[in-house]
């Protein structure tokens, strides 16, 4: 079978490690000659190499297939006096996002807590942040909610685009998780392509790790970091563009594809890729595109 279109690549896969015989991913977008997206491809479609060796292609996924996002909220003492804000600006949020997609929401204030699960239905999830309130007390569980989020609903589902957005404060993260055990999921999260966005409301005299948290995860998972310093007024508009950005975000990767094949390089090598479509385009992704 002919191939008509390829390029070659050199993906840099060493900085999560190579196991020879193990799957990993390439990222492409296919369109015909006039840039629109090519649907429907399967694993027989490609022929991938591997520093000249042909690879087994195991899976050809659209990346742009459907979105699950964890909406991650602090709700904590220090939002007290800013809880209306955070309520308008959770309801943008659900306006913007692209439709029929997959959110949970889910607060961190004294602990990990589920506020509406799973759910493709923007009302209900608009209905129970709208009564959202803010704990007198405790502390906040930033870390321990990030794992336990992506626990839940990250790790063993390949089929969706992973995505959090946290809204938190600068207070101090009181999470239990072990710094050696918070670097392997860090590093697995980055790997699976958990995509982090974060929003962070600054509080005269309070030097928390939060903002320093989001901060690094925000930038290793290629998300977007926003700090709003003084007043919280900005956050609807905010958490808005948040919505509107993975809208287009979803719209852009509609011609990408994730490619899935089976290594057998000890380091990075040079990836080719072709496919049996006439007039067909590829061009590598970078996987913080999708972000």
């Amino acid at each position: 079978m002919s191939r008509s279109a390829c390029i070659v690549i050199t993906l840099c896969l060493a900085v999560h490690g190579y196991a020879q015989g193990k799957p990993q991913l390439a990222h492409i977008r296919v369109t015909d000659a006039g840039g629109a997206p090519i649907p429907g491809l399967r694993p027989s479609d490609f022929e991938l190499r591997e520093g000249g060796a042909v690879r087994t292609v195991t899976r050809a996924a659209p990346s742009a297939s459907v979105m699950r996002i964890a909406l991650l909220v602090d709700n904590g003492p220090l939002l007290t006096t800013t809880i209306k804000e955070l309520r308008a600006g959770l309801a943008a949020f659900f306006d913007e996002a692209p439709a029929r997609h997959e959110i949970v929401f889910a607060t961190l204030g004294r602990r990990f807590q589920v506020r509406e699960p799973m759910t493709d239905d923007y009302a209900r999830l608009k209905k129970s942040a709208s009564v959202l309130l803010a704990e007198h007390d405790g502390p906040t569980m930033l870390l321990d909610g990030i794992l336990e989020a992506d626990d839940k609903f990250f790790r063993t589902t390949r089929d969706r685009q992973p995505i959090m957005v946290i809204v938190t404060t600068d207070n101090m993260d009181r999470s239990k998780v072990r710094q050696d055990v918070l670097n392997t999921r860090i590093d697995e999260m980055l790997r699976r392509g958990v995509t982090i966005h974060a929003i962070v409301l600054t509080h005269p005299g309070e030097s928390g790790n939060e903002r320093d948290i989001c901060t690094n995860l925000a930038q290793s998972t290629g998300g977007h970091l926003d700090v709003l310093t003084g007043s919280a007024s900005a956050l609807p508009e905010r958490l808005r563009a948040v919505g509107t950005h993975l809208a287009d975000t979803h719209r852009n990767m509609s011609a990408a594809y994730e490619i899935e094949y089976l290594s057998e390089a000890t380091g990075p090598e040079p990836i080719q890729i072709s496919v049996s479509r006439p007039g067909a385009r590829i061009e590598f992704v970078d996987p913080r595109e999708r972000r």
